[in-house]
């Protein structure tokens, strides 16, 4: 029986002269597309780039590759002033001002925000709208309501009577402050490991000693300290 090989055949000849024409065009179909890709990444080309950039605005592809900034500050509980602006206030207003969009979720720094860039007089109903959630510090997520005739859509339920710049916003804002770490605990010294006891002659074990006692010189075993004598059983 033969033995099964895991090699693929094959039978195209790469020193052919098809093989080589098929490679040319190939390459030439790679190059192609990498042009139309550069083309479609500039957006409409230089002038289209640089048509975008004297109205201060970004292109399309640069609009995608541009990632989220937090909005919040240091503290976790206030808007940064560097990065807020009235123009991020009247963008949430509006949102919030379609008749189809039932709330929208905010971090609740950005709630505050709201809360006191908002009139205290005239249409509050947009800042109802607007709700302090878990996150949601560089982009906010808006539900809407339930379409008509929608049997499968689960409808929310009601938003509560304040417009949520109350007590509601105090205790979110209790919950999101970054929290004082522990003090550090000092170090405690290590303690130096106790000092082995010296090794006497007469400690060895006894083959150690029948080494050494086979020398031309018997050992000279260490004196053991004696008590000095006192000066009562001195000799007079």
């Amino acid at each position: 029986m033969a033995e099964s090989s895991n090699k693929i055949i094959s039978k195209v000849n790469p020193t052919s002269a098809r093989y080589e024409k098929n490679m040319r065009g190939m390459a030439e179909l790679v190059s192609v597309i990498r042009n139309e890709e550069e083309q479609i990444r500039q957006g409409g080309g230089e002038k289209g780039i640089e048509s975008q950039h004297a109205k201060k605005r970004l292109t399309a592809r640069e609009r995608d590759e541009v990632s989220a900034v937090s909005m919040v500050a240091a503290d976790g509980v206030s808007v940064d002033p560097n990065r807020w602006t009235d123009a991020h206030v009247r963008l949430l207003q509006r949102a919030a001002s379609y008749r189809s969009v039932e709330r929208i979720f905010v971090h609740p720094a950005i709630k505050k925000a709201i809360c006191e860039a908002a009139p205290k007089e005239g249409d509050r109903a947009w800042v109802h709208k607007i709700r302090a959630y878990w996150g949601h510090h560089d982009h906010f997520h808006v539900r809407i309501a339930c379409p008509g005739g929608s049997a499968n859509c689960e409808h929310q339920p009601p938003l509560p009577a304040d417009d949520g710049c109350g007590k509601e916003l105090t205790n979110w804002l209790a919950l999101v402050k970054p929290k004082p770490e522990p003090p550090t605990p000092p170090v405690a010294a290590a303690k130096p490991a106790p000092r082995k006891p010296s090794l006497t002659l007469d400690q060895l074990p006894a083959e150690c000693r029948s080494v050494l006692a086979s020398g031309g010189e018997k050992p000279v075993l260490a004196a053991k300290p004696t008590s000095p004598a006192s000066p009562t059983s001195a000799k007079k």
